[in-house]
């Protein structure tokens, strides 16, 4: 009988544990997708991967839950890949203002952008 009680107390932390209550800290969407894709060069086309992330800038928002550490970065890329300099800029500034310690690469790559 002890043994029974001890495997359904076990069980019943278990469950406890797994209830999956946590709300996530980021909301990524196809970002990390996107990012492998565009490494391997394997269906890539920046148009698209910047609508799948501006999907995911939408969602992001209705869950209120905030983007990954390099999302507005990468977003940035596509968009000066494609000539979007505006946007280009206002993604680097996003980010160097999101998470302060990208910004010596965001300064790097506002440069970049300007200098085109």
């Amino acid at each position: 009988m002890k043994k029974i009680l001890s495997v359904c107390a076990v069980a019943v932390l278990l469950s406890a544990c797994a209830g999956g209550g946590s709300k996530p800290l980021y909301y990524w969407g196809s970002y990390e997708k996107s990012m492998y894709l565009n490494m391997k060069q394997e269906q890539y086309d920046p148009n698209e991967q910047i609508a799948a992330l501006e999907k995911d800038q939408a969602k992001a928002a209705s869950l209120n839950l905030p983007l990954p550490p390099g999302f507005y970065a990468y977003l940035g890329m596509l968009y000066d890949q494609v000539g979007k300099r505006q946007a280009a800029h206002d993604a680097f500034t996003q980010e160097k203002a999101l998470f302060p310690e990208s910004e010596a690469y965001m300064n790097f790559l506002l440069k970049k952008a300007k200098g085109k």
